[in-house]
C-alpha cells in the first residue's frame, strides 16, 4: 500500500546495475593506456608512437642510459631514458617488451646491473640515476 499522495507518482526507472558497469568498463577501456610494445635487433631498439613516428635507439649511439621513476598518484612507472648524441627517448616499464631489454641493455651495457636497488626505493620519489656514460671523445686532431 503506498502513502497517501504516492498513488500518482511514476515509478522511477532505476538502470540495471550491470549495464552500469559494463557502461563504465567500456569508458574506462577506451581510455585505457596502450603503450607500443619494444622491438629489438642486432642495430639496437625501436618502437612506433601512437601518431606514428618510429624512435629508433642504435646501440652503438647511446651516450648515457638514465634511469627514474614518476610518480603516478597511486603507483610509481619506472622509465628509461636514452642520450642519442644530444636528443632524448625514453621507454616505460608498462612498455612490452620492456624485461626483454633490460636482459638485452645488461648484456651490452653492464654498469646497468643493479638498477633496481637504485631507482625502486623510496617509492614516490624520482631517483633518477645515470646507469651508463660513455667515455668522452677525444677532439679529433
Amino acid at each position: 500500500m503506498w502513502p497517501h499522495g504516492w498513488k500518482h507518482i511514476s515509478p522511477v526507472r532505476w538502470a540495471q546495475p550491470e549495464s552500469m558497469f559494463a557502461r563504465l568498463k567500456e569508458w574506462l577501456k577506451r581510455r585505457e593506456r596502450r603503450d607500443p610494445p619494444i622491438h629489438m635487433d642486432a642495430e639496437g631498439l625501436w618502437y612506433t608512437t601512437r601518431k606514428g613516428a618510429t624512435l629508433r635507439f642504435v646501440w652503438q649511439g647511446i651516450r648515457e642510459i638514465r634511469a627514474y621513476k614518476l610518480d603516478l598518484l597511486t603507483y610509481d612507472e619506472v622509465r628509461f631514458a636514452f642520450d642519442m648524441d644530444g636528443w632524448w627517448g625514453q621507454v616505460s616499464e608498462d612498455q612490452p617488451g620492456f624485461e626483454e631489454l633490460l636482459k638485452e641493455i645488461q648484456v651490452r651495457f653492464p654498469s646497468v646491473a643493479g638498477w633496481r636497488e637504485k631507482v625502486i626505493l623510496p617509492p614516490f620519489e624520482r631517483n633518477e640515476v645515470v646507469l651508463y656514460a660513455s667515455p668522452p671523445q677525444a677532439p679529433e686532431a
